[in-house]
């Protein structure tokens, strides 16, 4: 029994100082399994500022999404939701995603925070409320959660 002993410990030596994985980062998110915590893959924060809706994204770790100009997925898009005299001023202005390889080749996405601005023109001075919609379609490596479609109403001042 003790002379398999040192075998034993040295094996446990080289398990600890074995160099680090050269595996992607994505390979890191086996703890998600197969049921991924899809209402916790990207959180968002709608908000008014200088004559623009802004909405600050943060995709969670382990996840994707794909930005406005994807080809892949289902892409990042704002749905304003023109009344009360709020419209789109102009395009929105999207995170721009990077280039990756996936497990099924290259691919743009969307990891970590981001930011989308629309500018909007007001006709009328008075506090309102903007509507509008945000869709997104998150994913890992493994598989995608249901496309979401989020209601988003922002308080905006009056002029």
């Amino acid at each position: 029994m003790w002379a398999a002993l040192p075998a034993l410990f040295s094996l446990s030596l080289f398990a600890v100082a074995a160099p680090p994985s050269t595996k992607p980062v994505t390979e890191s998110c086996e703890h998600l399994g197969g049921q991924p915590d899809w209402p916790t893959a990207m959180s968002y924060e709608a908000r008014w500022a200088q004559d623009s809706l802004v909405i600050d994204l943060e995709v969670a770790p382990c996840f994707h999404a794909y930005p406005a100009d994807s080809t892949n997925g289902q892409p990042l898009h704002l749905e304003l939701h023109a009344a009360n005299g709020l419209r789109a001023k102009g395009p929105a202005a999207y995170p721009k995603g990077k280039k990756e390889q996936g497990p099924f080749g290259d691919r743009v996405v969307l990891r970590g925070r981001g930011q989308i601005r629309l500018p909007v023109q007001r006709s009328q001075p008075e506090a309102q409320t903007l509507k509008a919609t945000l869709h997104f379609h998150a994913c890992t490596d493994r598989a995608c959660g249901p496309p979401q479609h989020v209601k988003l109403e922002v308080p905006v001042p009056a002029a």
